[in-house]
């Protein structure tokens, strides 16, 4: 005759940990992951590749403690926040670790601050994590009184591809979308190409200060630009960067 085991077990299996926001740490490539534990929340994820239906219901399942549906909602717009923070930090003699500590602090405020979010829309989430982002940068910046507040670097991403008018809501969301696939790809280069594109597009630097940057000559930047803005561009057409070797 079979005996029952009942107590420790069922007690084991009813128990479950709490959830509650940790410390932000960087992975490999240098852009910061946010974790839970040992649960990634938000990571380096292609936009649009964990659809979770519409962004009502995955901001809903977040806040109803779903892990997937927060790393969703954080983990797609990591590249484009690390992007505006390399650009308001543009100034600064250790740029990249800024950055990072900008996009780390900011996703770790949301994080902590989500039911602050009084937003409906996609459109309106990636407002408020800009938002924190440059109320983070404008922090760091407060904090090392050499840099110089400059407003201009405060430009939205979006506007590096201007259109005539104000777009209407789809076309707002394609631009949003473009912009988040465009950060993307740059968050996939090369170290060396990323900081070519970025110093380049985004900082405005002239080949020359950007070779002396990288301890490359200008003929050396400018042949790893012609191969950076190749591999983007197979990348964004979908072909994969190894179509870029063959061009």
């Amino acid at each position: 005759m079979r005996r029952v085991l009942s107590g420790q077990g069922s007690r084991r299996a009813s128990s479950r940990s709490k959830i509650t926001p940790k410390r932000v740490q960087r992975k490999g490539d240098g852009l910061p992951v946010v974790r839970r534990g040992d649960t990634i929340i938000a990571e380096n994820t292609r936009p649009g590749s964990a659809p979770m239906g519409s962004f009502a219901q995955t901001l809903q399942s977040c806040r109803d403690g779903d892990l997937a549906a927060r790393e969703t909602l954080f983990s797609q717009w990591r590249p484009l926040l690390w992007l505006q923070a390399r650009r308001l930090l543009g100034g600064n003699s250790d740029r990249k670790v800024d950055a990072n500590d900008v996009v780390q602090e900011a996703l770790t405020q949301a994080f902590r601050d989500l039911k602050q979010f009084r937003g409906s829309t996609e459109g309106e989430w990636v407002a408020w994590l800009r938002k924190l982002v440059q109320g983070q940068a404008s922090k760091l910046r407060r904090h090392h009184s050499a840099l110089q507040r400059d407003a201009d670097r405060e430009t939205p991403l979006d506007e590096t591809c201007p259109v005539d008018g104000q777009p209407d809501p789809l076309t707002a969301d394609i631009q949003r979308e473009r912009a988040a696939r465009l950060a993307q790809a740059i968050a996939e280069l090369p170290e060396a190409m990323r900081e070519v594109v970025v110093r380049r597009v985004f900082e405005q630097q002239p080949f020359e200060e950007v070779a002396r940057d990288l301890d490359r000559s200008p003929g050396a930047t400018r042949v790893l630009w012609t191969r950076a803005i190749r591999q983007l561009r197979a990348t964004l057409q979908g072909a994969g960067p190894d179509a870029s070797s063959s061009a």
